[in-house]
């Protein structure tokens, strides 16, 4: 399915993958989180993007 991404390296179409990943992560400020990724693949080059769904899911931890 064409997802309607151009892709960086060479300006052709992204494919939109049908499965999904998850991310999960923490970072030296206390930010910490999870969030669902979508990966989409050039039409062209083959070139591999993911994206987080959400990335608003990640948070401060007190």
């Amino acid at each position: 399915m064409i997802a309607g991404r151009i892709c960086p390296r060479c300006g052709d179409s992204m494919i939109r993958g049908q499965s999904e990943g998850m991310f999960v992560g923490w970072r030296e400020d206390g930010m910490s989180g999870a969030t669902p990724t979508i990966k989409y693949m050039c039409s062209g080059c083959g070139y591999i993007e993911e994206r987080a769904v959400n990335s608003k899911y990640l948070k401060k931890l007190k």
